[in-house]
């Protein structure tokens, strides 16, 4: 029962609120919780190459830490004078990192979504009601990374016949970059083409849609989601009660450690974890099921 066999609103619920719980929480202990969890659940569905998107993520992070403290320069502690006058504050700098970690953590959320809920599995979700939306949103996803495949087709057949358009004088690479931008829009519109016939010879539109995969709801799917259920409703009371707040200005403090705070930020930690239980217990019994052979 990996998550890639989840139904699909499933899916969209469970990652709706990883995404909501990521932006309300601003302790940094419910924050780290939530990034690790989002980088377990990346790792455990695109394997190594989930670290080319970190990669990606931590000059952002970087950028906005050191970039808040010179629009905000509110906090007690002044780590140095800013030429202008301005003070560059440890209290800023650390809600910068707050904010870098948050939006850092919601891109990862969105690439481990992208993953497992993009194309037929939303196409399932509104093709029955919006079969038209469905298809373009789904062709939008596919959009840059097939624009990008055709960018390097592109390229390799120019450069093929000795013009890349990396070589001559400014102008010659400015009148070659035009040649390759129209060769590729050339075939984006042919391709555009091509599948608006195609679908239309399809029927696509003239009817009720049909849908290729059923999903069925067994009882181990059943038993996790209600698991799951009951730890969102203890993180939520806690981030109600005010456990995941925290004050960066003009001193860093957060409410005092109880017990409300240790269940939700269990609770927290778990469900945001659960996708990632769950992934790396099938591939256990995989492997355990291989071993008996």
């Amino acid at each position: 029962m990996a998550m890639e066999s989840w139904h699909p609103a499933a899916l969209l619920g469970f990652f709706a609120a990883a995404l909501v719980l990521t932006v309300v929480v601003q302790r940094p202990a419910f924050q780290v919780a939530a990034a690790a969890a989002a980088l377990a659940l990346l790792l455990s569905v695109r394997g190594v190459a989930a670290w080319r998107t970190v990669g990606t993520l931590v000059p952002v992070v970087l950028a906005v830490a050191l970039v808040n403290p010179l629009v905000n320069s509110q906090g007690a502690t002044v780590i140095a004078m800013l030429p202008w006058g301005r003070p560059y504050t440890l209290e800023a700098l650390l809600f910068g990192v707050q904010t870098g970690t948050m939006l850092a953590t919601m891109l990862l959320w969105f690439a481990s979504f992208n993953a497992l809920v993009a194309g037929e599995k939303l196409s399932y979700l509104i093709g029955g009601s919006a079969p038209g939306a469905a298809l373009v949103f789904t062709m939008v996803l596919q959009l840059v990374p097939r624009f990008q495949r055709r960018a390097q087709t592109v390229f390799a057949a120019f450069d093929g016949l000795g013009m890349g358009h990396g070589r001559g004088s400014a102008a010659q690479r400015v009148r070659q970059g035009a040649r390759e931008l129209s060769a590729l829009t050339g075939w984006a519109l042919e391709g555009s083409i091509v599948t608006a016939d195609s679908m239309r010879a399809r029927g696509f539109g003239s009817g009720r849609p049909m849908r290729l995969t059923v999903y069925r709801v067994g009882a181990a799917q059943a038993a996790t989601w209600a698991a799951m259920g009951l730890l969102l409703a203890v993180a939520v009371a806690g981030i109600a009660g005010g456990c995941a707040t925290a004050q960066f200005v003009p001193v860093v403090s957060f409410p005092p450690p109880d017990g409300l705070f240790c269940a939700s930020l269990v609770s927290f930690t778990l469900f945001l974890a659960m996708p990632s239980l769950v992934n790396a217990a099938e591939r256990l019994r995989w492997r355990l099921s291989l071993s008996r052979i």
